[in-house]
């Protein structure tokens, strides 16, 4: 048996999930 993902969920506005420092980290990681 084989399991196969059937939905994929984007959480871009920090509803869901807290994500402003990982947002941040990545655009100061970016710009170095």
């Amino acid at each position: 048996m084989t399991n196969h993902v059937t939905t994929l969920l984007f959480d871009l506005d920090g509803t869901l999930i807290d994500t402003n420092e990982l947002i941040i980290a990545s655009y100061l990681h970016t710009l170095e």
